[in-house]
């Protein structure tokens, strides 16, 4: 009998340790799909402030079984949340400073892996050879080319 009580013990206490650890996760917007990232983070934030004792599984409570301290944790996980925003918003910043010429480079780039897949080669190979994700590659051949401003038009 006892030992079964120690082995739902370990299992309460893991559950709760995989719990804490996936909404710090959630807090650096890692361990989940892209798309959810932002609404994950929002929800492991709003976790981690609220003070409320009454749920067995409110952040307080899961501190509290798992020997944190749940106050400073607390502290750290918003400083940990903040500086994880800031980090991507600089990432974003960088992003839309992009050089003319980076640019061209990538505009150059999805020209040769639309041509080379329009020759027949799989989008995993070409995942594979430039180094970008199979959905990267499928969304590349299946956005339309856009025309460049230097390229004249005429009318049919």
């Amino acid at each position: 009998m006892a030992k079964t009580c120690r082995a739902r013990a370990a299992g309460e206490f893991a559950l709760l340790r995989a719990m804490l650890l996936d909404a710090i996760q959630c807090l650096e917007h890692q361990g989940c799909p892209k798309r959810a990232r932002e609404r994950l983070a929002v929800q492991a934030r709003a976790w981690v402030v609220r003070r409320d004792d009454e749920s067995p599984f409110s952040f307080d409570n899961v501190c509290g079984y798992l020997g944190l301290p749940a106050d400073r944790l607390r502290r750290i996980l918003v400083r940990l949340a903040d500086a994880s925003a800031r980090r991507r918003d600089d990432a974003g910043t960088l992003r839309r400073r992009a050089s003319a010429s980076e640019i061209r480079a990538r505009a150059g780039r999805h020209l040769t892996i639309r041509s080379l897949r329009a020759s027949g080669m799989r989008p995993g190979d070409l995942a594979e050879r430039f180094g970008l994700s199979y959905e990267s590659i499928l969304s590349i051949c299946t956005r339309p080319e856009s025309v460049s401003p230097s390229t004249p038009h005429t009318a049919a």
